[in-house]
């Protein structure tokens, strides 16, 4: 992305579909989080459109895992952009994010529950998606930095934001169990992969989030206490692979946590 402004990017963005970015040293944090987005929006705008045409509920998880990331990347980097749109994008995303995030939980899809939830889903799409894409595209497409309170480049600000999430999950180690950290700190380790370099951390994060689920969905009361048994001690035990990130990412900005 080295050499190219920032709207000849934007203007590629529909033809890589889901294809991952990868950023030069030199690209802005400012640019490149509202890159991800841009391309997250574009992805779930196609889905949508599938959705409505297929109603295919798989659709919808995915569309809700787009969102999600989105959201995420939005309060993970809320140090680079105004409190005004980090706030603003948080209540507007709240709606949406609620109603499919009742998707998963939902057991049976015959229900007139869940027959409601979609109506209200297929509502907003219909009704309000294009306004949510609108108020995006004002922030996505500004070229004058107009929403921007820290102009540092993509490497410094990503360690810090990774580095911010580990913090907060150590910090937290007893009870993330029971929370999103985990899944937080996949995404973001995942979009930055090859930045640092995190390809074992990723292996080693991936592993205690699939027996996470493991627990988290078994039935059998003893499975389930030897699963959580299990959990605990591997989490305590990659609580040293976080301090030694930490410690990685740390030089790489200035900015303190």
């Amino acid at each position: 992305m080295q050499n190219i402004s920032y709207l000849e990017i934007t203007s590629k963005l529909p033809k890589l579909g889901s294809k991952k970015l990868y950023f030069g040293v030199d690209i802005t944090a400012y640019d490149g989080i509202r890159l991800l987005i841009l391309q997250r929006l574009f992805l779930i705008d196609n889905l949508r459109k599938l959705y409505l045409k297929d109603r295919d509920i798989g659709l919808l998880i995915k569309i809700n895992e787009n969102l999600i990331t989105i959201n995420l990347l939005i309060n993970s980097f809320d140090f680079i952009f105004d409190k005004l749109i980090v706030a603003k994008f948080s209540k507007l995303l709240s709606e949406i994010l609620s109603l499919l995030g009742q998707i998963k939980s939902s057991e049976n899809q015959q229900d007139i529950k869940f027959k409601e939830l979609l109506t209200q889903i297929e509502g907003y799409f219909d009704k309000k998606f294009e306004s949510l894409c609108f108020e995006f595209e004002i922030f996505l497409y500004d070229t004058h930095s107009f929403y921007c309170v820290l102009d540092d480049l993509m490497p410094s600000c990503a360690a810090y934001a990774i580095r911010k999430k580990i913090v907060n999950l150590r910090q937290s180690i007893r009870d993330s169990i029971k929370s999103d950290l985990f899944q937080e700190l996949l995404t973001l380790t995942r979009i930055f992969l090859e930045l640092f370099n995190m390809g074992k951390f990723e292996l080693k994060l991936t592993k205690i989030i699939n027996l996470k689920s493991k627990y988290q969905n078994a039935n059998q009361r003893d499975i389930k206490v030897a699963l959580k048994k299990e959990l605990e001690k591997k989490v305590k035990k990659f609580d040293k692979k976080l301090s030694k990130m930490s410690k990685r990412l740390k030089p790489h900005y200035k900015k303190e946590i």
